[in-house]
């Protein structure tokens, strides 16, 4: 004899909830309780309303699936220099027995701060079966902008940026420090006329490893000269060889400098090779990244190692650590860079005739 057909009305009899509930939960929208969601997902079981198994798991991990938001250039080499830092939010996250959805939206800096908001409001509306979010972002991202997940208790960790409102929930690499670092490391090797090629006006980044520079010339009462620092451009190399012009003309000339990103510094390097400098007797140069093409530079070039995995799982383990304790908020963690030594600094000529 054929089965009659199991209404949610009936569901919701069994479960002792409203059929409203019973909707919300088969739907994977609202913010349901866990145990009530699971009272009714046993009671469609036993009366078979549903037999697929796979949508059992799927609700069923809608506590366990995570999603990273990454607002950078997948196309671009700024972009692809984060995905060691998306291989460890997403081992980190599979170790535990997560699934994690990962969706590269593009850069959108502060002038699309409108557009980030609306992308999460949107996001927020469509994915309500996530259990938190992790955000990879260059830029900061606004308290308002995540209200949509804090309101229905879902908790976001942020990456490489920070909430400016609240300090809490981010992982950073201390660009600060490690720009000090490398500007020190010059000042060791006996470097006193060192440049700087800052990286895109008003990133964050930018203003932390121009402060390191700053910093560390202070340091050692190194008279700091306006013209020793040129604009640079993360994304527009033309802008920065435009601008290394100047250094050619500069007197003295520059017997070292300090590029505020990889491609920034070898663009420089190869520049100033092109008119006669030898590097590094003439000028040392020093970046920062450690990116794949560091290394395969000509010369290889001394930099700052940015820990992008570890960024990523350390990420992730705050992420598991709010869920399981149910909170929203945590300490930030900050990761120092490291220096990378190779064979694009030296001792100026001064200091190597004195020895």
């Amino acid at each position: 004899m054929k089965r009659e057909k199991v209404t949610i009305k009936e569901i919701a009899k069994r479960a002792g909830v409203s059929p409203a509930t019973v909707s919300l939960v088969l739907s994977r929208k609202g913010n349901i309780k866990e145990e009530t969601r699971n009272k009714v997902l046993a009671v469609t079981k036993e009366l078979g309303y549903i037999t697929s198994r796979s949508f059992y798991e799927e609700v069923l991990i809608g506590s366990k699936l995570i999603s990273l938001i990454a607002f950078i250039d997948g196309t671009h080499p700024s972009g692809r220099f984060y995905l060691p830092l998306i291989q460890g939010v997403t081992d980190k996250l599979k170790e535990e027995g997560y699934k994690v959805t990962v969706d590269i939206v593009g850069e959108l800096a502060q002038d699309k701060r409108e557009l980030r908001k609306k992308y999460l409001k949107e996001f927020e509306k469509d994915q309500k079966n996530i259990a938190g979010i992790l955000i990879l972002s260059t830029w900061a991202i606004g308290l308002e902008e995540v209200i949509p997940f804090i309101e229905e208790n879902k908790p976001v960790i942020f990456l490489d940026t920070k909430m400016p409102e609240i300090n809490k929930n981010f992982v950073l690499i201390d660009h600060y420090k490690g720009a000090f670092d490398a500007v020190e490391y010059l000042i060791k090797l006996g470097h006193r006329n060192i440049a700087h090629i800052s990286g895109t006006k008003g990133h964050p980044h930018t203003e932390a490893r121009l402060k390191g520079y700053l910093d560390a010339l202070k340091a050692y009462n190194i008279p700091i000269k306006d013209e020793y620092i040129i604009e640079g451009d993360f994304n527009n190399l033309d802008l920065v060889i435009a601008n290394m012009q100047r250094v050619l003309k500069l007197k003295p000339l520059p017997t070292a400098i300090f590029g505020a990103n990889d491609n920034i510094t070898i663009t420089s390097m190869n520049f100033l090779k092109s008119k006669g400098v030898s590097v590094p007797d003439d000028i040392s140069f020093i970046g920062f990244d450690n990116t794949h093409s560091s290394s395969l530079s000509d010369p290889p070039l001394t930099t700052i190692s940015q820990p992008l995995y570890e960024v990523g799982k350390e990420g992730a383990s705050m992420l598991l650590n709010l869920l399981e304790t149910k909170k929203l908020f945590t300490e930030p963690r900050i990761l120092r860079a490291e220096l990378i030594i190779r064979k694009s600094t030296t001792a100026p000529k001064e200091v190597k005739a004195k020895i």
